[in-house]
């Protein structure tokens, strides 16, 4: 993302306070689901239906799968719930380290590909990944990570027209994709 000078920082703040009347007032998780159902084809992704659900029912819907099925006997089920909602904020992340850690990654990875829900979580994940390709592990091949990066270069025109100035409020709660999808 482009820096700002400190005299466009001015400008871009007197523009926000202006307009702050006529501003709209959400979550970072209904920016994200605004950006995404507005440009939903654009981002290469259906539009989703229904309103997002709260992952942690999600996941502790798939912990509860998981136990069922024999595995992980020592490990509680809060236990396995928690690996299994970081697996859902981060699909990427390395939790080998745990008991049949690799297991449970391709067991949450199966049962989300076949969930119909959208988590607030999906959302910003799905946002993030239209936006930077290249963080969704986006294809090596070139021609596809060309399309990628194309489609993210006019979602982010897009957004941008759409909204001017974003302000994040509780800033220090915001995780790295959020920022991500903010910073860019």
């Amino acid at each position: 993302a482009a820096k700002l000078s400190a005299a466009e920082a001015k400008k871009l703040a007197e523009k926000a306070l202006d307009q702050l009347g006529r501003m709209s007032i959400t979550t970072i998780h209904g920016f994200c689901q605004s950006a995404f159902a507005e440009h939903a084809v654009n981002a290469g992704f259906a539009p989703t239906s229904g309103a997002p659900v709260d992952g942690g029912v999600i996941a502790e819907g798939i912990a509860t799968d998981w136990k069922r099925s024999g595995r992980s006997p020592q490990a509680k089920l809060s236990q396995v719930a928690k690996a299994v909602r970081i697996l859902m904020s981060d699909p990427a992340c390395d939790i080998s380290a745990l008991p049949e850690g690799a297991a449970l990654k391709t067991f949450v990875a199966e049962r989300l590909a076949v969930e119909s829900t959208v988590t607030f979580d999906d959302l910003i994940l799905r946002l993030r990944n239209a936006l930077l390709p290249e963080k969704a592990g986006a294809s090596k091949e070139p021609k596809a990570l060309t399309e990628a990066t194309e489609r993210a270069k006019e979602l982010t025109e897009q957004i941008r027209k759409a909204y001017s100035c974003c302000l994040i409020d509780e800033f220090q709660d915001t995780d790295a994709a959020q920022w991500d999808v903010f910073e860019h």
